[in-house]
């Protein structure tokens, strides 16, 4: 009885797990406070980012990101989307052999 508990448990916990690394941060209608649960963007760069899509518009794509903030480049910009920032619904695909 125990380990059947035991079980649903942990597979209750598991799919609220996977829900919440699904779901994903859009750059283009984010707050302040929803860019800064990104792992990996600081208030600074946050600041810029959202000062830079008031300025010019939303971000077509991962590429436009990183040309439009200084010091962003697509390496950085793919690891935050893998951490849940989606780029105009873009997310980062996965990796080879995932």
């Amino acid at each position: 009885m125990k380990t059947a508990l035991l079980r649903a448990m942990l597979a209750g916990g598991l799919l609220a797990l996977a829900a919440t690394a699904h779901a994903a941060t859009e750059v283009n209608t984010a707050t302040q406070s929803e860019l800064e649960s990104i792992h990996g963007l600081g208030v600074t760069r946050v600041e810029q980012i959202l000062a830079e899509r008031e300025h010019n518009g939303p971000y077509t794509d991962a590429a436009d990101l990183a040309r439009r903030i200084p010091g962003l480049g697509r390496k950085s910009v793919r690891q935050l989307q893998e951490n849940g920032l989606s780029i105009n619904g873009q997310t980062a695909a996965p990796s080879p052999g995932n």
